[in-house]
């Protein structure tokens, strides 16, 4: 079948209104203050570059570098807190049974040792794959073999993107345990629908994006008025309620979308 991204869109949508009152709170809870917290707290860790941008990746890498373990630290306990909170709400939003909220948390703790195993393994072989041969290229200092390079990493991020989309909803709502296992059904899932589903992201991507630079320039110019503390304050809350949003909306597309690939080969409890 065809993947079809009106009726994903619209499936999310739904998705989202049905449970929109537990999907807030998981929302709140495990995307909106954690990072709430981490912009206002330390706002040098949400934006490792600091005032002046890098110009190269050596002086970008020097800036993070010069943070030391705490920026580490952090952004591992901000992203295990963020799994869970993928997780259980990838099973609040599609599980028949209605679980509540604790029991969908409960079930994306159980979960959250395969899904950072299947995300290592994935990392391991983008790193393979895809930056190995092409820093194999740039080491030859040729001009036009670095933009082969460039290329090819380019194509190779994306493609891979689209191929393992499917990892968490996989985890989440096919509860599988093994992580080769879910990365081989992800790869089964998005055969031959990479060109739909990355057309489908590139404009979900492109709208988010311009969605949230209005609201920031709207929102930004009454912080700046305001100054001070009012202004950081605001500059967080806009950053948190982006990264709820977005985390939020991706996941109901996601699930959407594996309801639709799966086509009824789901467990029984999955919606």
């Amino acid at each position: 079948m065809k993947f079809d991204s009106n009726r994903a869109w619209s499936d999310a949508l739904r998705l989202l209104s049905a449970n929109r009152n537990v999907v807030a709170i998981v929302a709140g809870v495990f995307f909106f203050l954690p990072y709430l917290a981490l912009m206002l707290v330390a706002p040098e860790l949400a934006s490792p570059s600091g005032a002046e941008p890098a110009e190269t990746p050596d002086e970008a890498m020097a800036q993070i570098t010069a943070l030391g373990p705490r920026f580490f630290v952090t952004m591992v306990v901000l992203g295990l807190i963020q799994a869970v909170g993928v997780l259980g709400l990838l099973r609040l939003l599609t599980d028949r049974t209605k679980p509540t909220v604790g029991e969908a948390l409960s079930s994306g703790v159980a979960m959250l040792l395969p899904y950072i195993l299947a995300n290592l393994l994935q990392g391991v072989l983008v790193v393979l794959v895809l930056f190995v041969p092409a820093s194999i290229l740039f080491a030859t200092g040729s001009a036009a073999l670095n933009l082969v390079a460039l290329a090819y990493l380019v194509a190779g991020i994306l493609y891979l993107f689209v191929r393992f989309c499917m990892l968490s909803p996989v985890i989440a709502i096919e509860r599988a345990t093994n992580p080769v296992a879910a990365l081989r059904r992800s790869w089964q899932l998005t055969a031959s629908q990479s060109a739909r589903l990355l057309g489908f992201f590139a404009l979900l991507f492109i709208a988010m994006v311009v969605l949230f630079m209005v609201i920031s320039v709207i929102l930004g110019l009454l912080f700046a008025i305001a100054g001070g503390t009012l202004e950081a304050i605001g500059n967080g809350f806009v950053g948190a309620l982006a990264n709820a949003v977005w985390t939020t909306v991706l996941m109901a597309v996601l699930a959407a979308i594996h309801r639709q690939l799966a086509n009824g080969s789901v467990p029984d409890r999955a919606a």
